[in-house]
C-alpha cells in the first residue's frame, strides 16, 4: 500500500520517533516495508506541531519512542515496540476497524495536507477506539517482563548511535524538522 492510500484510511497506531536518529529511521523503514495494510503511521517528533498534536512533551519524545492508539491510549519505550509489533501482525483487536462503532465509540480524523498531512490523524475519521491490547503488549506489561524489557529498551536507546542506521529522517526531509 502506498502513502497515498494510507492518507484515506486512519492508522491503527501512530508512532512518534526521533527523526534525527539513523538507527530509529532504519527501524521505521523496516516496519513500514512490512506494514502492507497501512496500520501504522510514523511521525518524526521534530516536525513542527507533532508533539503538541499528540500531547507528548519534548522531554518525553526525546526519552523514548511513543505509540498512540486511535483512542488516545499511549505506550512508551518497550511497550511502544510491543504495540508496533502487535499492530504489524494484526493482533491488536479493535484497532483500525471501520465497523463496530457503537455507543461510546469516539472518532478521529486525518489532517488533509497532501498525503495525509504531517500531523497525522485528527478528529473526524471513523475508527473503533476500543483500545484493546494485543498479546505482545499484554506480555510486555507482565511484572518482571516489563522491567526487563524497559531495561533492554533503555540500553538500546543509550547505545543506538553504535547500531547500523541510515540517513536520519530529518536529514532526508530537510526543512521539515526543527
Amino acid at each position: 500500500m502506498d502513502r497515498a492510500d494510507r492518507s484515506v484510511r486512519p492508522a491503527a497506531l501512530t508512532v512518534l520517533f526521533d527523526g534525527h536518529c539513523g538507527f530509529c529511521t532504519r527501524c521505521v523503514n523496516a516496519v513500514e516495508a512490512r506494514d502492507t495494510h497501512g496500520r501504522i503511521t510514523f511521525l518524526a517528533h521534530q516536525v513542527p506541531g507533532v508533539r503538541e498534536r499528540w500531547g507528548v512533551t519534548r522531554a518525553q519524545a526525546e526519552y523514548q519512542l511513543w505509540a498512540i492508539g486511535p483512542g488516545g491510549e499511549r505506550a512508551g519505550g518497550a511497550q511502544a515496540v510491543a504495540a508496533i509489533l502487535d499492530t504489524l501482525i494484526g493482533s491488536r483487536a479493535g484497532f483500525g476497524s471501520r465497523t463496530g462503532l457503537g455507543p461510546g465509540a469516539r472518532l478521529e480524523s486525518r489532517a488533509r495536507h497532501g498525503s495525509g498531512g504531517p500531523l497525522g490523524p485528527g478528529p473526524d475519521d471513523r475508527v473503533d477506539r476500543a483500545g484493546r491490547r494485543g498479546p505482545l503488549e499484554r506480555v510486555a506489561r507482565t511484572p518482571g517482563v516489563e522491567q526487563l524489557l524497559d531495561r533492554a529498551y533503555q540500553w538500546v536507546a543509550r547505545n543506538r548511535a553504535r547500531f547500523l542506521g541510515t540517513t536520519p529522517w530529518c536529514e532526508a526531509h530537510t526543512g521539515n524538522c526543527r
